[in-house]
């Protein structure tokens, strides 16, 4: 199963996109402008492609968020050439991304910012366990970013 990261719009700090989920659902995404070649770890967007979503429940977002929200784990993006810990979560500008995906509801493109971001990733998170269980067993989830 495959969900979609379209980006749609970037300056010199910031990229906005959309993510379209399966069953329907659209959530606003916010991640670094800069590409890997700067070589600031922490700051730079993924390249575009096709990556496993996978459950984790270790690290600070984990333990974070299972003390905010109760959740059982995060969701990360796998497999990325040079990157690691890759995660959606929430924030509003890119000084919040540290090279991850932020989950929004709405979109300032003049400051460059999402807005909703705690409950839009409420709703991502429900939205992808949700396909994690519908899934056959064996079959993996993807984010194909374009």
């Amino acid at each position: 199963m495959i969900i979609t990261l379209q980006r749609i719009y970037e300056n010199s700090h910031t990229t906005i996109g959309l993510i379209y989920m399966p069953q329907g659902d659209v959530f606003t995404c916010l991640e670094d402008r800069r590409v890997k070649t700067d070589n600031i770890t922490g700051q730079a967007r993924i390249p575009k492609g096709c990556y496993e979503i996978k459950q984790r429940n270790f690290g600070r977002f984990y333990n974070a968020y299972k003390k905010r929200y109760g959740h059982d784990h995060v969701f990360e993006i796998s497999n990325i050439p040079d990157f690691t810990d890759v995660l959606f979560h929430t924030g509003n500008s890119h000084r919040d991304t540290q090279g991850c995906v932020l989950i929004g509801y709405s979109v300032d493109l003049q400051q460059m910012i999402i807005g909703k971001s705690r409950q839009a990733y409420g709703h991502f998170y429900t939205c992808l366990n949700h396909l994690f269980h519908q899934q056959d067993a064996g079959e993996k989830l993807y984010i194909h970013i374009i």
